[in-house]
């Protein structure tokens, strides 16, 4: 379950991300790109939350997230 804590530090990875990181990012729509960086937040904090709940709440396919999320590793 996500906090106050943990919604912000979700924001400071969306700022990070679009602030320097943007032309790498571009071709990504905002809504797969936040569900991307919600995935990466759970991945890089060993969180509990499958994929496939980022997925349904929203509304953004497993292999775009999966594809965003793996831009977002590697930079």
């Amino acid at each position: 379950v996500l906090n106050n804590e943990s919604i912000d530090d979700i924001k400071l990875l969306c700022i990070y991300f679009t602030d320097n990181h943007s032309d790498e990012l571009s071709s990504c729509t905002p809504p797969s790109l936040a569900a991307a960086i919600v995935n990466y937040y759970i991945l890089i904090n060993k969180l509990e939350t499958s994929k496939n709940i980022v997925c349904e709440k929203s509304s953004v396919s497993i292999v775009t997230i999966s594809k965003i999320t793996n831009i977002l590793t590697s930079l």
